[in-house]
């Protein structure tokens, strides 16, 4: 749902086939590094599932977010991440 995992400290999690799709703002939170996406049709809610920006207190600026996330090749995660720039890995 939306906001499910909102500015929660979660670092890493994974996403069940059985879950179409993950609602806006779902995992919007900086301490997430690693997003695992069973489904192959499931659907991260565009464009803020995730954030796709954080801020970086070395250099004082916005950078990419070092998310990664792991899906199946050819999935609907693997767009999301190309789209937006986010680190991909094929499970």
């Amino acid at each position: 749902g939306e906001k499910a995992f909102t500015s929660t400290n979660l670092t890493e999690f994974t996403v069940p086939a059985s879950v179409t799709i993950i609602g806006s703002r779902a995992f919007y939170t900086e301490s997430l590094k690693t997003l695992t996406v069973l489904g192959k049709d499931t659907v991260l809610s565009e464009p803020n599932a995730l954030m796709s920006e954080v801020y970086d207190e070395e250099t004082d600026s916005t950078i990419v977010n070092p998310i990664v996330i792991k899906a199946p090749s050819g999935s609907n995660a693997e767009a999301y991440a190309n789209k937006y720039g986010l680190a991909f890995s094929a499970i």
